[in-house]
């Protein structure tokens, strides 16, 4: 689940750079991205571990 989190970041990072460079928006192409990256890593993260089965405890 790290490396989806870490992966989604550096990808919205990296295009994000990539767009600055093209039309030297400065850094808003960067951070705009990166946040996004960030919200979509965090989702993707929730969203698997909501998937994931709870162990029941059986000490009731």
């Amino acid at each position: 689940m790290a490396t989806e989190f870490v992966g989604a970041m550096l990808a919205g990072g990296f295009i994000g750079w990539f767009i600055d460079r093209q039309f030297e928006t400065g850094p808003w192409g960067l951070i705009g991205l990166l946040l996004l990256g960030f919200a979509t890593g965090l989702r993707t993260v929730l969203r698997k571990q909501a998937q994931e089965p709870v162990e029941k405890d059986d000490r009731d």
